[in-house]
Protein backbone atom coordinates (compact mmCIF):
# COMPACT_ATOMS: atom_id res chain seq x y z
CA UNK A 1 0.00 0.00 0.00
CA UNK A 2 1.20 3.54 -1.33
CA UNK A 3 1.68 6.38 1.62
CA UNK A 4 -1.11 7.99 -1.13
CA UNK A 5 -3.52 5.45 -0.23
CA UNK A 6 -2.87 5.63 3.38
CA UNK A 7 -3.01 9.45 3.92
CA UNK A 8 -4.48 11.05 0.44
CA UNK A 9 -6.90 8.72 -0.83
CA UNK A 10 -8.63 8.67 2.39
CA UNK A 11 -8.82 12.83 2.69
CA UNK A 12 -9.98 13.00 -0.93
CA UNK A 13 -12.60 10.67 -0.68
CA UNK A 14 -14.27 11.45 2.48
CA UNK A 15 -14.55 15.03 1.29
CA UNK A 16 -16.20 14.40 -2.18
CA UNK A 17 -18.68 11.83 -0.04
CA UNK A 18 -18.87 14.52 2.80
CA UNK A 19 -19.89 17.46 0.18
CA UNK A 20 -23.04 15.47 -1.27
CA UNK A 21 -23.66 15.36 2.77
CA UNK A 22 -23.60 18.84 3.25
CA UNK A 23 -25.76 19.49 0.21
CA UNK A 24 -28.51 17.69 1.49
CA UNK A 25 -27.78 19.00 5.10
CA UNK A 26 -28.18 22.85 3.69
CA UNK A 27 -30.73 22.02 2.08
CA UNK A 28 -32.69 20.81 5.02
CA UNK A 29 -33.05 16.98 3.42
CA UNK A 30 -32.03 15.29 6.45
CA UNK A 31 -34.64 15.47 9.37
CA UNK A 32 -33.07 12.83 11.98
CA UNK A 33 -29.94 11.36 12.67
CA UNK A 34 -31.69 7.96 11.42
CA UNK A 35 -32.13 9.86 8.07
CA UNK A 36 -28.48 10.78 7.64
CA UNK A 37 -27.34 7.42 8.64
CA UNK A 38 -29.22 6.26 6.26
CA UNK A 39 -28.68 8.67 3.05
CA UNK A 40 -24.33 8.14 4.57
CA UNK A 41 -24.56 4.73 4.56
CA UNK A 42 -26.37 4.55 1.41
CA UNK A 43 -23.99 6.87 -0.54
CA UNK A 44 -20.70 5.33 0.89
CA UNK A 45 -21.55 1.97 0.03
CA UNK A 46 -22.13 3.87 -3.80
CA UNK A 47 -19.34 5.19 -3.85
CA UNK A 48 -17.80 1.79 -3.10
CA UNK A 49 -19.78 -0.05 -5.62
CA UNK A 50 -17.86 2.83 -8.36
CA UNK A 51 -14.38 2.43 -6.75
CA UNK A 52 -14.51 -1.31 -7.17
CA UNK A 53 -15.80 -0.95 -10.62
CA UNK A 54 -12.63 1.01 -11.60
CA UNK A 55 -10.15 -1.41 -9.53
CA UNK A 56 -11.88 -4.86 -11.24
CA UNK A 57 -11.05 -2.86 -14.75
CA UNK A 58 -7.61 -2.98 -13.64
CA UNK A 59 -7.10 -6.27 -12.48
CA UNK A 60 -9.73 -8.35 -14.25
CA UNK A 61 -7.49 -11.85 -13.47
CA UNK A 62 -8.14 -11.60 -9.87
CA UNK A 63 -10.06 -14.16 -8.56
CA UNK A 64 -13.51 -13.82 -7.13
CA UNK A 65 -12.91 -13.86 -3.89
CA UNK A 66 -10.42 -11.14 -3.89
CA UNK A 67 -13.19 -9.01 -5.09
CA UNK A 68 -16.08 -10.63 -2.42
CA UNK A 69 -13.42 -9.59 0.42
CA UNK A 70 -12.76 -6.06 -1.41
CA UNK A 71 -16.01 -5.16 -2.21
CA UNK A 72 -17.71 -6.14 0.96
CA UNK A 73 -15.01 -4.66 3.08
CA UNK A 74 -14.86 -1.27 0.63
CA UNK A 75 -18.99 -1.25 0.70
CA UNK A 76 -19.05 -1.51 4.85
CA UNK A 77 -15.81 0.96 5.28
CA UNK A 78 -17.33 3.63 3.01
CA UNK A 79 -20.53 3.43 4.00
CA UNK A 80 -20.06 3.61 7.98
CA UNK A 81 -17.52 6.19 7.25
CA UNK A 82 -19.83 8.49 5.43
CA UNK A 83 -22.86 7.42 7.52
CA UNK A 84 -20.71 8.77 10.67
CA UNK A 85 -20.12 11.82 9.12
CA UNK A 86 -23.34 12.20 8.01
CA UNK A 87 -24.44 11.75 12.09
CA UNK A 88 -22.65 13.40 13.46
CA UNK A 89 -23.07 16.55 11.53
CA UNK A 90 -26.96 15.94 11.57
CA UNK A 91 -26.16 15.80 15.48
CA UNK A 92 -24.46 18.65 15.49
CA UNK A 93 -26.95 21.10 13.44
CA UNK A 94 -29.88 20.02 15.28
CA UNK A 95 -28.29 22.05 18.47
CA UNK A 96 -27.89 24.83 15.98
CA UNK A 97 -30.40 27.48 14.56
CA UNK A 98 -29.21 26.88 10.66
CA UNK A 99 -26.64 25.48 8.78
CA UNK A 100 -22.93 25.61 9.60
CA UNK A 101 -20.45 24.11 7.49
CA UNK A 102 -17.77 24.09 10.08
CA UNK A 103 -20.02 21.21 12.08
CA UNK A 104 -18.82 18.71 9.33
CA UNK A 105 -15.61 18.71 10.45
CA UNK A 106 -15.69 16.65 13.60
CA UNK A 107 -17.61 13.86 11.77
CA UNK A 108 -15.30 14.18 8.75
CA UNK A 109 -12.27 14.34 10.54
CA UNK A 110 -12.96 10.72 12.50
CA UNK A 111 -14.31 9.23 8.50
CA UNK A 112 -10.66 10.14 7.32
CA UNK A 113 -8.67 8.55 10.91
CA UNK A 114 -10.91 5.40 10.11
CA UNK A 115 -10.76 5.44 6.38
CA UNK A 116 -7.10 5.62 6.74
CA UNK A 117 -6.48 2.95 9.25
CA UNK A 118 -8.54 0.85 7.36
CA UNK A 119 -5.78 1.57 4.25
CA UNK A 120 -2.75 0.76 6.84
CA UNK A 121 -3.84 -2.90 6.36
CA UNK A 122 -2.89 -2.90 10.23
CA UNK A 123 -5.39 -6.13 9.80
CA UNK A 124 -6.42 -8.62 7.63
CA UNK A 125 -9.00 -7.30 5.31
CA UNK A 126 -10.92 -9.80 6.27
CA UNK A 127 -10.73 -9.30 9.89
CA UNK A 128 -10.93 -5.38 9.19
CA UNK A 129 -14.79 -5.80 7.57
CA UNK A 130 -15.72 -7.58 10.32
CA UNK A 131 -14.27 -5.76 13.44
CA UNK A 132 -16.43 -2.07 11.12
CA UNK A 133 -19.24 -4.77 10.86
CA UNK A 134 -19.18 -5.06 14.68
CA UNK A 135 -17.94 -1.64 15.98
CA UNK A 136 -20.07 0.52 13.78
CA UNK A 137 -23.54 -1.28 14.73
CA UNK A 138 -22.72 -0.18 18.39
CA UNK A 139 -22.56 2.93 17.65
CA UNK A 140 -24.81 4.05 15.16
CA UNK A 141 -26.87 2.44 17.88
CA UNK A 142 -25.65 4.83 20.83
CA UNK A 143 -26.02 7.17 18.22
CA UNK A 144 -29.93 6.86 17.58
CA UNK A 145 -30.37 6.03 21.43
CA UNK A 146 -29.28 9.59 22.07
CA UNK A 147 -31.72 11.06 18.87
CA UNK A 148 -34.61 9.00 20.49
CA UNK A 149 -33.92 11.14 23.81
CA UNK A 150 -33.54 14.41 21.89
CA UNK A 151 -36.50 13.70 19.83
CA UNK A 152 -38.60 12.82 23.32
CA UNK A 153 -37.45 16.39 24.73
CA UNK A 154 -38.35 18.00 21.46
CA UNK A 155 -41.82 16.26 21.54
CA UNK A 156 -42.07 16.80 25.23
CA UNK A 157 -41.42 20.39 25.85
CA UNK A 158 -40.77 21.74 21.90
CA UNK A 159 -43.37 20.48 20.08
CA UNK A 160 -46.15 21.52 22.33
CA UNK A 161 -44.71 24.93 22.58
CA UNK A 162 -44.66 25.23 18.93
CA UNK A 163 -48.05 24.09 18.97
CA UNK A 164 -49.20 26.75 21.38
CA UNK A 165 -47.15 29.40 19.35
CA UNK A 166 -49.49 27.92 16.43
Amino acid sequence: ITPYARYVAPVIEEVLKALYIVWLLSRNKVGFVVDAAIYGFALGTGFAFLENLYYVNLRPDAHIWIWVVRGFGTAVMHGAATAIVAMVARTLHNRATSFRPHLMLPGLAVAIVLHSLYNHLLLQPLLATAVIAMVFPWLASAVFQQSERDTKSWLGTGFDMDQELL
